[in-house]
């Protein structure tokens, strides 16, 4: 299963549209706090697919909660991060050195689900 946590509520809907027609499960949620709070009762995804830039929890905020409070999350799952940023953006430094791989908005499709099948069969 594939989260997707981006705030982006119409980009969120139609990249899930795509994994789901590629045949994966995908959770999309709106926010880094409606992330935590499904992470804490539901199943443990593969892969987490996490903007960095969210308004009231950013992506590095999310992963620092995410690490103090339900920990086995990171040994579990990857997590890919989402940005509009450049990848050089200096700003993204400590971000991109906690997730897996990263990718730059906005997405070319095909490019997107070959990031995805890097990280989940």
């Amino acid at each position: 299963m594939i989260l997707l946590v981006d705030d982006n509520h119409d980009l969120a809907i139609a990249f899930q549209l795509i994994l789901k027609s590629r045949g994966y499960q995908v959770v999309a949620l709106n926010s880094g706090q409606e992330a935590i709070d499904y992470l804490k009762v539901s199943e443990t995804p593969e892969l987490i697919l996490l903007d960095y830039s969210m308004p009231e929890m950013n992506g590095d905020e999310f992963l620092q909660i995410v690490q103090s409070e339900i920990p086995e999350i990171l040994n579990r799952t990857k997590i890919v991060g989402l940005s509009s940023f450049s990848a050089q953006d200096p700003s993204l430094a400590h971000f991109r050195n906690l997730v897996a791989g990263f990718a730059e908005k906005p997405y070319d499709i095909e490019s997107f689900i070959t990031l995805v099948k890097q990280f989940i069969a």
